[in-house]
């Protein structure tokens, strides 16, 4: 990059002085922006021109001010480089000349070289002075606005200087804080450590960074991270001060506090905690447990840390498991899981409740309820049975006589008409059938609305079951139909009335065997519901009958109506609709359930639940192939 030439304004009193030094000048590749003869003409056009370096006789004869006022002038109001002409050297004048500080002097008449090296040198001279004080600008302004607090210290300890950010921070102002003591503004407990820390840096040593805690001027304390600056000031070889820089961490410490805090409150809460919380990594292994999840699984977290939880874990997934703990002791447990992260890693976070008393809550709730519920339909029932009670004595007994009657006439006409009458037998004998028919309507209706009075005793349902096989082996084998049974290994007794139960199993089986006209398949299925929630609210356990057919099925729109009397899916006189009204009536009677379940063209299942109400071994009876 071409150099470029320093820009002189020439000022004499003598226009030949100054036409000839202009043309040195110029012949050496300066650029004269300007002359001057007068005092006043140069003030005029040195501010016009701004030149690099004013060259200014220093007696200008005839002008109001000789040229070092003039000098005195610019300098104050242009700081440009002043080099003095001279044409004789008198000490009144050179020392009026040194207030000035002129960057040289050329003597007249002028040397070349002497020109030269005067003007190169004010204008290095002066370039360097302009840099040295923008440097020194910028450092002010770096250290007046910047974001951290900047403090300069003396050797004494004392304040020197503070930037704009300490005294926002702090509310002092600069006359409250320059020359005071640093200790004055800092808690008493660290001014031993701070004093030691200053007495380090002003050696040029290493210092660690220090939280100070400084005392603002309203009275609140700001903890302050403060280092000592690399750079120390000298004067004389000695060391002056030491730059202090700081970051105020009131706020951040304050915030790491309530965070501590904080964490104290939630661990406080997690290990006060009703629900069991463990954190469990991607491998399964517990990573943490509270005092209650080692209450659930009955084992101190010790044990439980660094072994596999063992049960399913999915994120967003809500579950229930089964505890077994003490060997033999199950608890019912709600198992919740969530993504969380634990020391930088993803983890699950599983939160677990004992659901174990308020299932057997719900299930003590679900079995009064079933049984109001049979209260209810019991008292309707009985309402409805005593009516129609009262109206089939009624009708019976007006019934009955007729038809024993009819039957009486009918039996007499048999043995009055001829063998060879044929179509009179065949039409005598429908009466009859007619007769008995209408005759086991009013014993069902009688059965039905009346029934007899429970006679109970322990029978093991095995037995029962066998005892209504007996009675269809001969019809099960004529229709084609494969009978399969699987009963409970568990022995037990249910209390029945044994004749009901029969007349149960007696409608039942036979509806079964005529759903299946061409042949099909019955299974019979006993077992013993024996769930934990029954035995913790004290509850007695149940025998489940389950008999299916193969048959034919019933509709779906059907399926509420084949327990009311008089309903019936056989054809028109294949049945009177009293069978399994007569069989819910039993059951009922005997404190049990029984539903059914049908899909058409795919068979039927009746489910019976009877209460087990005596516990204990019975000598196994041996029925033969199941």
């Amino acid at each position: 990059m071409k150099k470029s030439k320093p820009k002189i304004f020439i000022v004499d009193d003598e226009a030949i002085i100054v036409s000839d030094l202009k043309c040195l000048l110029e012949s050496l590749k300066y650029n004269v922006v300007g002359t001057a003869l007068s005092s006043d003409e140069a003030l005029y056009k040195v501010r016009e021109a701004a030149p690099d370096v004013v060259l200014m006789d220093i007696v200008l004869i005839g002008s109001e001010m000789d040229g070092i006022e003039v000098s005195e002038v610019i300098k104050k109001e242009l700081d440009i480089s002043i080099i003095f002409l001279t044409g004789y050297a008198d000490d009144e004048f050179l020392n009026r000349a040194q207030e000035v500080n002129p960057f040289g002097y050329i003597l007249k008449p002028f040397q070349e070289l002497e020109v030269k090296a005067a003007i190169e040198i004010a204008f290095t001279k002066k370039k360097a002075e302009r840099k040295l004080v923008e440097s020194g600008r910028r450092y002010r302004l770096l250290f007046e606005n910047a974001p951290t607090i900047n403090i300069i210290i003396g050797n004494n300890l004392e304040f020197q200087e503070v930037n704009s950010t300490f005294i926002e921070t702090f509310g002092y102002s600069r006359t409250e804080i320059v020359g005071k003591p640093i200790l004055d503004f800092v808690v008493a407990k660290q001014k031993q450590l701070l004093t030691d820390q200053l007495n380090i840096a002003q050696m040029g040593q290493f210092t660690p960074e220090i939280d100070i805690d400084f005392i603002a001027k309203n009275g609140m304390i700001h903890t302050v991270l403060l280092a000592a600056g690399e750079k120390l000031l000298y004067k004389g070889g000695e060391p002056e001060s030491v730059i202090l820089i700081g970051m105020d961490f009131t706020e951040r410490k304050k915030s790491e506090e309530d965070l501590q805090h904080s964490e104290a409150r939630l661990y406080n809460i997690i290990q006060k905690n009703a629900d069991g919380i463990l954190i469990i990594d991607k491998k399964g292994e517990i990573c943490f447990v509270n005092p209650a999840a080692e209450r659930l699984f009955g084992l101190c977290a010790t044990d439980l840390i660094g072994d596999v939880f063992g049960y399913p874990a999915v994120n967003g997934d809500q579950t229930e498991i089964e505890i077994v703990r003490n060997e033999n002791e199950k608890i019912f447990v709600e198992l919740q899981v969530v993504e969380t992260e634990w020391d930088g890693e993803k983890h699950f976070l599983a939160s677990l409740r004992d659901t174990t008393a308020r299932k057997a809550a719900e299930k003590k709730l679900i079995t009064a309820y079933r049984e109001l519920k049979i209260t209810q339909e019991q008292l309707i029932q009985s309402e409805k049975l005593a009516a129609l009670g009262r109206f089939a004595s009624g009708v019976s007994h007006e019934l009955k006589n007729p038809l024993g009657i009819i039957l009486g006439g009918l039996e007499y006409l048999e043995r009055k008409i001829t063998p060879d009458d044929n179509d009179i037998s065949i039409t005598l004998e429908k009466m009859k059938k007619t007769i008995f028919r209408a005759d086991k309507i009013i014993k069902d209706i009688l059965k039905y609305s009346k029934p007899a009075e429970l006679r109970k005793k322990k029978i093991n349902p095995e037995e029962i079951i066998e005892e209504a096989l007996e009675l269809f082996k001969q019809k099960i084998s004529l229709n084609n139909i494969v009978l399969e049974k699987k009963y409970d290994e568990q022995d037990f007794t249910i209390e029945v009335d044994r004749n009901q139960m029969l007349q149960v199993l007696f409608n039942i089986l036979d509806n079964a065997i005529q759903a299946m006209p061409e042949g099909g398949s019955i299974k019979i299925n006993i077992s013993k519901e024996n769930d934990m929630i029954s035995r913790l609210i004290g509850g007695g356990e149940n025998c489940v009958i389950e008999i299916s057919d193969s048959g034919k099925g019933i509709p779906s729109k059907q399926l509420d109506q084949v327990f009311e009397p008089f309903f019936s899916t056989k054809k028109k006189g294949a049945g009177t609709g009293l069978g399994l009204a007569v069989v819910k009536t039993i059951i009922n009677n005997h404190k049990g359930e029984i539903s059914i379940s049908s899909k058409k063209g795919k068979g039927t299942k009746i489910t019976i639940t009877l209460p087990i109400n005596q516990r204990g071994k019975n000598e196994k009876k041996d029925f033969g192939n199941r």
